[in-house]
């Protein structure tokens, strides 16, 4: 988007330049006196990088001044050119770039598209294809705006939704937010909710890499199975209890008068 913003003509960038002087200017505001401050399209190019990748200031005044690409974007030479930003003019500029700024280029990025592929005519000629408008009934004969978008499989960490493990994060977050409840309306009993969810993941994990016995002896086939259905058993039952605290928490902020949490 950047590149296309640079690149495309210089009317273009009036344009968006423009956009951004109605929100920077001020009229208390002198051109002549106070320190020097950053151009609008260096606020452009910065602002579109922080919100395209959702990042803070620091990490933008690291590649403000050394992303040798992004470098060469803000308008500097590749050649004995050590402009240097500080964290503090980018925090004061960029707090400048206001999501009704954004909206507003979008829109004109969007208009400037159209023109390019010459899909929108009604508007009035253009620089591009120097054109008379055409009516409206014209411009249902158009050419209609087709898009394309593109897929990719992103790598998280999604275990395989077995029961046990199904239950385990149920636990796990039942537990956790009943203590954050507990803690912040002083309901007694839910110190200890970290050393619950480690002694509950503890069986969890014991019962994980539990298999039946291959063996040919019927006995330990028994003893083996008896095992499993012991210690599967031990933590159903370690999960009932976890559950009923929850369930009387819930009860105990309800007959305070907090609102009903159980519809949440």
């Amino acid at each position: 988007m950047i590149q296309f913003l640079r690149y495309y003509n210089k009317l273009f960038q009036k344009k968006l330049i423009d956009s951004t002087n109605t929100e920077k200017d001020n009229e208390n505001v002198s051109s002549t006196l106070g320190r020097p401050g950053m151009e609008q399209w260096k606020i452009l190019v910065l602002g579109v990088l922080r919100l395209g990748l959702n990042t803070d200031y620091d990490r933008i005044h690291e590649l403000a001044n050394n992303h040798n690409t992004i470098h060469q974007m803000l308008g500097h030479s590749d050649w004995c050119d050590e402009t240097q930003y500080s964290l503090q003019a980018i925090k004061d500029n960029l707090m400048l770039f206001t999501p009704e700024i954004l909206d507003q280029i979008s829109q004109e990025v969007i208009k400037s598209g159209h023109t390019l592929v010459k899909k929108n005519q009604k508007d009035g000629p253009t620089e591009k294809n120097n054109v008379e408008p055409v009516s409206q009934d014209e411009t249902s004969t158009l050419e209609k705006l087709r898009g394309r978008c593109d897929s990719f499989v992103l790598e998280t960490n999604v275990h395989f939704p077995t029961d046990i493990s199904l239950l385990f994060d149920a636990v796990r977050k039942s537990t956790t937010e009943s203590a954050r409840l507990a803690e912040q309306y002083g309901l007694p009993g839910w110190r200890q909710f970290k050393n619950n969810i480690r002694q509950f993941k503890k069986q969890y994990r014991k019962i994980q890499i539990l298999k039946h016995s291959t063996s040919k002896d019927e006995t330990k086939k028994l003893q083996r199975a008896e095992l499993i259905k012991s210690e599967y058993t031990n933590y159903i039952e370690m999960a009932e209890k976890r559950f009923n605290l929850s369930t009387q928490a819930i009860k105990e902020l309800n007959d305070k008068g907090i609102a009903d949490l159980t519809k949440h």
